[in-house]
């Protein structure tokens, strides 16, 4: 059983001429079985954040912490433990579609 905490993480995507920040100090707690829903408008940071709780993504500032040890000190090996005990889908093709 895997319990995944977030705590005050920040995302921000930077270009050449602009940034925009995809998650602002965000906190959460994930219980250890059950649904999990992660819904919202467009743009919101949904997808960041599914890409963080997977490990596809690096974010900028925070802690994440699972079943009690910093992901920040988390090897290869470790990652790739820690995703073989997800369940993570993709954003749906109505999202493929928008972003191109």
């Amino acid at each position: 059983c895997i319990v995944i905490k977030l705590e005050n993480i920040q995302k921000t995507y930077c270009s050449k001429h602009n940034s925009s920040v995809a998650l602002n100090n965000l906190s959460l707690t994930l219980p250890n079985k059950g649904l999990i829903f992660i819904v919202g408008k467009s743009g919101c940071g949904k997808t960041t954040l599914l890409n963080i709780l997977g490990g596809l993504d690096k974010f900028d500032s925070g802690k994440m912490i699972c079943e009690g040890m910093d992901t920040s000190k988390f090897s290869s090996i470790d990652w790739d433990k820690y995703r073989n005990c997800l369940l993570y889908t993709s954003p749906s093709p109505r999202d493929r579609t928008r972003s191109r």
